[in-house]
């Protein structure tokens, strides 16, 4: 029935609308049939000149539409039924004279080509039309061949395009040839980056692109760590995030290593086996890379992914260098690290004597809790020994500390103390001899002075102090058994009634009064040479004596110093 309906729709081209038997095909889903009409009428159009052509406007308008329709029928019949016959039908449209690749979307002649396994057809005319594109796709997905595929992306694309067939193929070629798809990737993130650097209004699409060809590399450690380092060694200001994303991939490997050989021999030996060997090297470039590139990093994040993959040794290093002492003591403690927390109270301890009073806390709850076993009394002893050359830790504190800890050994105690009291012992006796040497003093000058004012005084000065000659009258003689030729004194010396010699240090003295009298006014300084200073209590006995805590402050300077200055 169909063989005879298309028969007579054959012989009606040029009278009937081709649209509308082809819609009737459509509907009833016969093809083949349809191909056999469409074949006929794009014949019989190749038959007629364009002049002739022209006569009929209406078979004339339709005629790209009629080929592309056979094309896509060709393609479905060869999908839905295969065979060879679909297959040279295909090629004989493409290859007939009236066929003109440039009526057609090129994508969709060598997609038609492909389907009915023409590749040698799809690949001559994806190289003749210069469509990298397809080439790229019939070389990686139809010929599987791989080098040449990365041969072409190299060699003959620009960025752009290089750029999308790596997002399109990279996972596939990375998996067939890993080593020559890195090389290939590596030198294009490197023209990425001179790229950046010529043009900074593209270096955020350019940090994109390497990040997507960072994304390629995910399921190859290896590959990844390598691409991270050459990204820093071609351009060390790639940004932070490469630098963490390189530090989180060592400190994983790291510990995956770790992991693996607690799995295989249930303790870290450290021996010189290949495995451990492997470890330190890891250890290593993880903790060289963190001292060398210390300024290009977020340190705070660096010392979370330590502290995550339970790497002590990136942590502490991170500590000290960001000078954290109190974290890096809390690290010490968490770890049970008591001779590490003893050394770092030793390198510190002189500037922040209170980490000698958190060790020693801690040491004694560490005993109790163990019962008294264990080598902690060794290093509660060798605590109480440095404390004990510091003076500005109060033994009472010591004692306060250690007062409940049953388990704790006297004779350390007993050492400390005995020790402490010798100490504290030979600082009275010789404090005591310094103020009895200041009584005497003080009692000497109350006497002079009162000499001074009750009763006469002989001068029996030979020689003067200015030129050394003989003292003749006149003469200029001072309390201080000091006399001078009149001619000898300067006229500004003797207007202001000071004596030459002793002027300039009764100057430095009053000076040095006026500053006290500030200073006793201006409690700011007490407050804060008392926050810096270790000895707390000396630095309140020295201002206790420059009257700061007086109910009322210095009024004025002894008026008795001025009279050792008086002309007699």
């Amino acid at each position: 029935m169909y063989k005879d309906a298309i028969a007579r729709y054959i012989d009606t081209i040029g009278y009937l609308n081709p649209s509308y038997v082809i819609q009737k095909f459509l509907d009833a889903k016969q093809i083949d049939y349809l191909i056999d009409y469409l074949e006929t009428l794009t014949q019989r159009a190749r038959a007629f000149s364009f002049h002739s052509l022209a006569e009929d406007a209406q078979l004339m308008d339709s005629h790209n539409l009629f080929m592309a329709l056979l094309l896509n029928c060709y393609i479905r019949r060869s999908k839905e039924q295969g065979g060879k016959k679909s297959k040279v039908d295909l090629i004989q449209l493409i290859s007939s004279p009236g066929f003109e690749q440039k009526q057609f979307d090129i994508e969709s002649i060598i997609e038609a080509c492909r389907s009915v396994g023409d590749i040698k057809t799809a690949s001559r005319l994806a190289k003749k039309t210069k469509d990298l594109d397809q080439r790229l796709n019939i070389l990686i997905n139809d010929k599987k061949k791989y080098k040449k595929a990365l041969e072409l992306i190299s060699a003959k694309m620009g960025p752009k395009s290089r750029m999308n067939s790596l997002k399109m193929y990279g996972s596939k070629l990375i998996a067939e040839f890993p080593d020559e798809t890195y090389v290939v990737i590596k030198e294009f993130t490197k023209e990425l980056i001179q790229i950046a650097q010529k043009s900074p209004k593209d270096k955020e699409e350019v940090r994109m692109h390497i990040k997507s060809l960072q994304e390629m590399l995910v399921d190859s450690k290896d590959l990844t760590e390598d691409f991270l380092d050459f990204q820093i060694r071609v351009n060390p200001n790639c940004g932070s995030e490469v630098y963490h994303s390189l530090i989180e991939l060592y400190a994983a490997n790291y510990e995956a290593s770790c992991e693996y050989e607690m799995s295989h021999t249930s303790t870290l030996s450290k021996d010189k086996t290949p495995s451990n060997i492997l470890l330190e090297t890891q250890l290593n470039t993880l903790l060289k890379f963190l001292q060398e590139h210390y300024d290009e990093y977020d340190k705070k994040h660096a010392l979370m992914v330590c502290e995550m993959h339970h790497i002590d040794e990136g942590t502490e290093l991170l500590c000290k260098m960001m000078n954290l002492k109190n974290e890096l003591m809390a690290h010490y403690m968490q770890r049970k690290k008591h001779q590490e927390l003893i050394n770092l109270c030793k390198d510190c301890g002189e500037v922040e004597q209170n980490l000698w009073i958190q060790t020693l806390t801690f040491l004694v709850n560490e005993l109790n809790d163990n019962k008294g076993n264990g080598p902690i009394q060794d290093y509660i002893k060798e605590v109480l020994e440095c404390i004990d050359k510091l003076p500005a830790i109060s033994p009472l504190l010591v004692l306060e500390i250690i007062y409940n800890c049953e388990s704790l050994q006297f004779s350390i105690v007993k050492d400390y103390m005995a020790s402490k009291m010798k100490k504290l012992q030979k600082k009275i006796e010789k404090n005591r001899e310094i103020v009895n040497d200041l009584s005497s003093d003080i009692e000497d000058l109350r006497k002079s002075i009162k000499g001074l004012r009750t009763t006469a005084q002989m001068f029996q000065v030979k020689e003067c102090q200015e030129c050394g000659k003989k003292i003749t009258p006149p003469l200029i003689q001072f309390m201080c058994n000091h006399a001078f030729h009149d001619y000898c004194i300067p006229a500004s010396d003797f207007l202001s009634k000071d004596c030459p010699k002793c002027a300039p240090r009764n100057s430095q003295l009053t000076e040095r009064k006026a500053q006290l009298k500030l200073q006793a006014e201006n409690p700011e300084m007490f407050f804060k040479e008392l926050k810096e200073h270790p000895l707390k209590f000396d630095v309140i006995s020295k201002y206790f004596g420059r009257s700061l805590f007086d109910e009322s402050p210095l009024e004025s300077i002894n008026e008795e110093a001025k009279e050792d200055n008086c002309l007699c």
